[in-house]
């Protein structure tokens, strides 16, 4: 499976301000053992009692993930991904207006 985040691409995401996040969500989150380095990573399980979660890379051979650091604290999440915009040539989209509100 090839990376949902292609190189060049951008995110937009909301910070998480301490929420847990849910399993299937993307996330930012520190590296656990590279101070600065941020991650692009599916969660795959959570631990409320503790506040851990369970990084998971969409390309799991490829991947760097829990499955070699192991859980990290919610505290390392630090935001949900909302939107991710692909390189490109920009695209200008064209409404015709009396469609807008039908």
């Amino acid at each position: 499976m090839e990376p949902d985040l292609k190189e060049g691409s951008w995110a937009l995401l909301i910070p998480t301000r301490g929420r847990m996040p849910r399993v299937g969500d993307v996330v930012v989150a520190e590296h656990p053992g590279r101070e600065g380095f941020e991650l692009v990573k599916r969660v795959a399980a959570t631990s409320q009692r503790r506040r851990l979660v369970w990084l998971a890379g969409d390309n799991r051979r490829e991947s760097t993930d829990s499955d070699d650091f192991g859980p990290v604290g919610a505290d390392r999440v630090v935001g949900r991904v909302l939107l991710r915009l692909r390189p490109g040539a920009p695209r200008v989209i064209r409404r015709d207006p009396s469609r807008l509100w039908n």
